[in-house]
């Protein structure tokens, strides 16, 4: 006969040999960073996502200047590199999910180093998407209506724009790419 899974456990249990939760001195403590915005919140280093909330409004007020001139109601998003949400805003009258939907947008571009979200779609295969979306939590929208975002010749984030046809979607978000680059 086999041992009862209650002494099983007791033998496992006094087997195992806890880490030690002391250091000798001679070990080098580990390292560990984060190349996030919220590693610049925490250390006040600058500039470490290349993109700024003061970029991001300007991106985001030429985006929106751009929709009301097509005379559509968007939202728009703007992400770093690390896919952090810098910014957002939903004009009045645009669906509720639409922030969430062109969040998704930029972040694709922004996984994608710089391709446009409706782009990726056709340039990599549909299981390394489906992957990265679950990757992502779900976050990532494979649609046309994001672009990246250059500042000083450097690729610092993206931008997505939703709530018209995907076209003037891209159209939009590039309006605010521009504002940014030039």
């Amino acid at each position: 006969m086999g041992a009862s899974p209650r002494s099983t456990a007791s033998a496992l249990a006094g087997s195992y040999a806890r880490p030690s939760r002391t250091r000798s001195a001679s070990a080098p403590s580990p390292r560990w960073r984060s190349a996030t915005r919220c590693d610049n919140a925490l250390t006040g280093e600058q500039g470490m996502s290349g993109i700024t909330l003061e970029d991001a409004n300007k991106v985001i007020a030429a985006a929106v200047e751009k929709a009301r001139e097509l005379g559509f109601t968007m939202a728009v998003a703007v992400v770093d590199l690390q896919t952090s949400l810098v910014a957002s805003a939903r004009m009045d009258g645009t669906n509720p999910f639409t922030p969430d939907v062109v969040r998704g947008k930029a972040v694709a571009t922004a996984v994608t180093k710089g391709t446009p979200s409706g782009v990726a779609a056709g340039r990599f295969p549909p299981g390394l998407l489906d992957t990265v979306r679950d990757l992502y939590g779900g976050r990532v929208t494979w649609v046309q209506g994001a672009v990246p975002l250059f500042k000083n010749g450097e690729l610092v984030g993206a931008v997505g724009a939703g709530g018209g046809p995907p076209d003037k979607d891209e159209e939009v978000a590039q309006a605010g790419a521009d504002a940014l680059a030039g």
